[in-house]
């Protein structure tokens, strides 16, 4: 279209008058061209390219983790730096979990982390809310374990220690949680 000729003047439209009718920026008209002209094969998957497959990969993270002096906090250094190396996360292939799985999981506790701190801000509680969170509490534990028994995925053995440890926190919350409930008087609903 940058090189047709106008009909009342002549004169060829060119690119900047073009791209400002159409609201497109130049280099897009550029990037385009270059692209239809280019006799390269078009590229491959996008993103950092690693020399290791994902089995290998695990494998390494592994061979770091065995070999690493450190125990508690020490271990989120080496799983930084084992990040770093490599370019990867901690989600998916690495614990043997479905990443939608992990991102339903996540985007479920929103509600229940702002119905918590909600909870958290009253003075006084009925017993009803309180009872709620233990129970599902106690929910997510059962479906912890039965995720790892009778789940549509197989979890790798750090897979395995994730659950197993969030479960058991999970757990110890609830278990205060009730013990709280137990001790703690209720207070009538108006």
């Amino acid at each position: 279209m940058s090189a047709r000729l106008s009909a009342s003047s002549g004169k060829r439209y060119g690119l900047a008058l073009v791209t400002a009718t159409w609201g497109v920026p130049r280099a897009t008209v550029y990037r385009h061209r270059a692209r239809r002209q280019s006799t390269d094969a078009p590229t491959a998957r996008r993103g950092p390219k690693t020399a290791l497959t994902d089995e290998a990969l695990r494998e390494a993270i592994r061979g770091v983790l065995a070999a690493s002096p450190f125990l508690g906090e020490g271990h989120r250094k080496v799983w930084a730096w084992a990040a770093r190396a490599v370019r990867t996360h901690l989600e998916g292939p690495l614990l043997g979990l479905e990443p939608a799985l992990l991102r339903a999981a996540g985007l479920g506790l929103i509600p229940f982390a702002l119905l918590l701190g909600y909870l958290a801000s009253r003075d006084t509680l009925p017993s009803w809310p309180v009872w709620f969170v233990v129970a599902v509490n106690a929910l997510w534990v059962v479906d912890s374990v039965l995720l790892m028994t009778h789940g549509p995925t197989a979890p790798t053995g750090l897979g395995v220690a994730f659950v197993t440890a969030q479960a058991l926190a999970v757990a110890v919350f609830a278990a205060l949680e009730y013990a709280g409930l137990r001790r703690g008087t209720t207070v009538a609903m108006a």
